[in-house]
């Protein structure tokens, strides 16, 4: 399956689904929780907070927003492509496919799992130091094949 088969595939069944929710940005001031609708000309009733708080606003609601996002971990902007073999590949997908999860996310709970188990984080790193001294292996036997088909004018 070529990489435009995936990229069309994936258009048509996302792997990822994420179930609908309401949008406070889309919805109007009237059905917006903690917001106040100040009466106008063809409006009679003023929906009005409960008497304990003061009345929000909307720039309230954005400065409670923008403390409600201080509490959660920051993403990085850096990007890391992650290249698997084939079979890891799929078998992650189907994983996260069924457990609603993406991959990141995945990679990050197993760290963040195994960080403190020293045990674990020794036998994870003998089986990465084994795969990379194989991928380079790999890599090398490439560069060969590519540098002598080009020396005998082959493609």
């Amino acid at each position: 399956m070529s990489l435009l088969d995936k990229i069309r595939k994936e258009a048509q069944e996302p792997t990822v689904k994420v179930s609908s929710r309401p949008d406070p940005l889309t919805q109007p001031l009237s059905e917006m929780p903690n917001l106040t609708v100040e009466a106008d000309q063809q409006q009679e009733a003023v929906i009005a907070p409960k008497p304990a708080s003061p009345p929000p606003t909307l720039e309230n609601q954005l400065a409670a927003w923008e403390a409600e996002l201080a509490t959660y971990p920051t993403i990085a902007d850096k990007k890391v492509g992650v290249r698997l073999e084939t079979e890891i590949l799929e078998e992650i997908e189907t994983f996260c496919r069924s457990n609603k999860i993406t991959p990141e996310t995945l990679f990050e709970a197993f760290y963040v799992t195994c960080k403190d188990k020293d045990g674990t984080m020794r036998q994870v790193l003998k089986e990465a130091r084994s795969r990379v001294e194989r991928r380079t292996k790999v890599g090398n036997i490439k560069s060969l094949m590519t540098k002598t088909k080009n020396l005998l004018g082959l493609k």
